[in-house]
């Protein structure tokens, strides 16, 4: 009986190694792997972010995985539709939102901003021939497209919704909806940012742009107000770096039409922007 019990003893301490060793080996491991974040993205916004076979792709998408690498740090993406991503880093949910954001001081009340990369203009885009002026598009009457909870539909319902008669204002989940709306002719034009709109054009969709708003904007990506995870000053860190050593450049040049000039990092920061007064979060 002795040497039975003996023997169990034995088993039970060779089982607490094991699982003392393998314990320590994963903690080891993901220590050496670096902390993992919870992105939220809208992966149906080219050419910022995408989904393609299954694999993310698009300018911040390229530039996160970049700075993962600089800073030490791991991402893991949640793919969510545009109207919740805000709500979801507001509560918690997730990390941080890397699909561009628009810089406003009304969302920097409830986020906060990481330097911002990007200086965007929106468009205005017709059907491809339609003859559609700027002003038709935009005039009394006209059926406008935007996307929900987006700078667009803020921006359009105040200039234009609100200052002529019987514009239609529509909503969608997503540009790309809005846009085979505009072929459709369900609508008579969509307004989207620049860039997204080129990306839609060289991918074959019959559209056209007839006008720029005078509404231009700084692009950013955002974190958890207070930035309760310590993420900002990497992310901030992390673009300035990949500007100066010209990894940035490489990622716009693989995504943007040739010639496009390229701002430097960070692009103008606003004065209402807490996250844009000295100190700025990881720069020194």
């Amino acid at each position: 009986m002795k040497r039975k019990l003996n023997g169990v003893v034995w088993l039970l301490v060779v089982v607490f190694l094991m699982v003392s060793i393998n314990l320590s080996f994963a903690g080891g491991q993901q220590e050496a792997e670096g902390e993992v974040y919870s992105a939220g993205i809208e992966a149906a916004f080219p050419p910022w972010a995408y989904a393609e076979k299954g694999e993310y792709k698009g300018i911040v998408v390229d530039a996160v995985r970049a700075i993962e690498e600089l800073e030490g740090f791991n991402v893991e993406y949640k793919d969510l539709p545009w109207p919740s991503l805000i709500p979801a880093l507001e509560q918690g949910k997730i990390d941080m939102v890397v699909t561009g954001l628009s810089v406003t001081c009304e969302r920097a009340e409830i986020l906060d901003y990481t330097i911002p990369f990007f200086a965007l203009k929106d468009v205005v885009l017709v059907a491809e021939g339609s003859g559609t002026s700027m002003a038709e598009a935009t005039g009394d009457g006209a059926r406008i497209g935007v996307q929900a909870g987006s700078t667009q539909h803020d921006w359009v319902e105040a200039n234009i919704v609100d200052k002529k008669n019987n514009v239609k204002l529509s909503t969608y989940e997503d540009f790309l909806m809005a846009v085979n709306d505009v072929d459709s002719g369900r609508l008579d034009a969509v307004v989207v940012d620049r860039l997204s709109a080129l990306q839609y054009i060289e991918k074959g969709s019959p559209i056209e742009m007839v006008g720029e708003l005078d509404n231009a904007r700084s692009v950013a990506m955002a974190v958890g107000k207070g930035d309760p995870n310590g993420i900002l000053g990497k992310l901030n860190r992390g673009f300035v770096t990949i500007y100066e050593n010209g990894t940035w450049e490489e990622i716009l040049k693989s995504y943007l039409p040739a010639g496009l000039e390229i701002d430097p990092i960070p692009t103008q920061m606003r004065d209402c922007i807490d996250t844009y007064q000295d100190p700025v979060p990881g720069l020194d």
